[in-house]
C-alpha cells in the first residue's frame, strides 16, 4: 500500500490502510439490501463516497446531517437530489437530541416540505465534475 501511494500517488484513508476494517465493511456492504450514507450538509458530495455505490442492485439513501445550518438551501439540494435520482433525507443530529431531551425547538424545519427557500440567483448546487471545470 506504500509503494502505491509513492508510485501511483494516491491518497489512501485510514480506513483503506486497516485491511481488517476495509473487508469488515465489504462484508456488511455485500450483505446489505440498503446502504445509508451519512454525509455533512457543509459539503454534502464531498462525503459522498462513489465507491461504496459500485452494486446498482442496493439501494442508497443520503442522510444529510447538520440540515439545521442550512435552512435556505434545503429546497435546492432537494432538487438537486430529485433531479439525480438520489433517495435523501434532511436530518440534524442535534435537533434529534433535543427532541430525546423534551426541548422545544425555534425552528420546525423537520416537517416534510417546509424548505426555506432560497431567492439568491447565485446559489447552485451542482456535482464535483461541473465544479472543477472538467
Amino acid at each position: 500500500m506504500i509503494r502505491l501511494e509513492e508510485n501511483e500517488k494516491l491518497v489512501l484513508t485510514p480506513f483503506e490502510k486497516n485491511l481488517d476494517i476495509c473487508r469488515q465493511l465489504w462484508r456488511v456492504l455485500e450483505r446489505s439490501d440498503l446502504i445509508v450514507m451519512v454525509v455533512d450538509a457543509r459539503d454534502t458530495l464531498f462525503y459522498r463516497c462513489p465507491d461504496l455505490e459500485i452494486d446498482e442492485h442496493k439501494k442508497l439513501m443520503l442522510l444529510v446531517n447538520k440540515a439545521d445550518l442550512f435552512t435556505s438551501l434545503r429546497q435546492k439540494w432537494a432538487e438537486y437530489f430529485r433531479l439525480n435520482n438520489i433517495l435523501f433525507v434532511f436530518w440534524s443530529a442535534m435537533a434529534a437530541t433535543a427532541l430525546l431531551e423534551g426541548k422545544v425547538l425555534k425552528e420546525q424545519w423537520r416537517q416534510p416540505g417546509n424548505f426555506q427557500k432560497t431567492e439568491d440567483p447565485e446559489v447552485v448546487i451542482c456535482g464535483r465534475d461541473r465544479a472543477l471545470g472538467t
